[in-house]
């Protein structure tokens, strides 16, 4: 094998596995015509959806604003790697809260200007002394007949046949391509997760994840029980080994460490998605000393 080829395949088995699929696979056996109305609609929707954003202060999506404006990047780069040992090495600390944080202390500022609030046809605009519109306010509001006509069309987007059915295809089509990345790089990405330090994410890691999820212990919970447990009842008989009977204090003792040894890193009970379709996954979770115990 020569060794450009051999150093080729290196690369690709260390590299995540990469899906490349044509766009617009799933508009085969449509009709040009269809094709080009159902694309004129759904730009025609995003350039609507992007002025009620401005309007009330949201971020529109930089990618779908730079394709409605036709600008793209000269120097894009094509794949994109995570910086994993950086982000390891971040430290976060938090600034102090300030002593009056929700402003129960502050007096209410004294504004040089008033502004009224006065109806025009349904809605409700920021007038000045004089009763008019500001000038600095009028691009926040549209007219009701604006804003009706706009809702007309959408409804009419809405129940269009053709579009209707693109739309389904293609997400149907978005849907298992990332699927199908998701089962080929899932237990990378796990890993990736897990390598990185300082992260603190434990409430959406729950131990009990198939029944009342939502008021289960998280990591940090069971770690700090279980460190409570060691400090307050070490000498509680926890296992009954070839008819004798062990304490915990005994158990902890055999595994060798102790309660300033215990991390959530030790405990290792991440949920994935393995342990809500296999329960010997999910029994695992619970039996980790006892596990430790039969492996010494």
């Amino acid at each position: 094998m020569p060794a450009a080829m051999h150093e080729e395949l290196d690369q690709r088995c260390k590299s995540p596995q990469l899906v490349e699929m044509h766009t617009f696979r799933d508009a085969v056996d449509v009709p040009l015509e269809d094709l080009k109305e159902a694309a004129s609609h759904l730009i025609e929707a995003l350039r609507m959806r992007n002025q009620y954003m401005e309007r009330i202060g949201n971020q529109f999506p930089i990618t779908t604003k730079r394709f409605l404006s036709g600008e793209y990047p000269a120097n894009l780069p094509k794949y994109r790697r995570k910086n994993t040992e950086s982000s390891a090495n971040t430290s976060f600390n938090p600034p102090e809260p300030p002593k009056d944080h929700w402003g129960l202390n502050t007096p209410l500022p004294v504004f040089p200007v008033k502004y009224t609030l006065q109806r025009n046809d349904g809605v409700v605009v920021v007038c000045g002394d004089d009763g008019k519109l500001k000038p600095e306010f009028a691009k926040y509001y549209i007219t009701k007949d604006q804003f009706l006509a706009d809702t007309e069309r959408l409804t009419q987007m809405i129940v269009d046949g053709p579009l209707k059915s693109f739309c389904y295809r293609r997400l149907s089509y978005l849907q298992n391509k990332f699927q199908l990345h998701v089962l080929l790089n899932e237990l990378r990405e796990l890993h990736e997760q897990k390598a990185v330090s300082h992260r603190d994410f434990y409430n959406i890691r729950k131990v009990d994840t198939h029944i009342h999820a939502a008021s289960s212990m998280n990591q940090k919970h069971l770690l700090r029980f279980i460190k409570k447990k060691i400090r307050t009842e070490a000498n509680t008989v926890v296992l009954e080994k070839n008819k004798q009977q062990v304490t915990m204090k005994e158990v902890f003792k055999k595994m060798g460490i102790d309660a300033y040894d215990l991390s959530v890193d030790m405990l290792d009970v991440h949920a994935d998605r393995n342990t809500f379709h296999r329960f010997d996954k999910f029994n695992t979770k619970y039996e980790f000393v006892v596990l430790c115990l039969n492996s010494s």
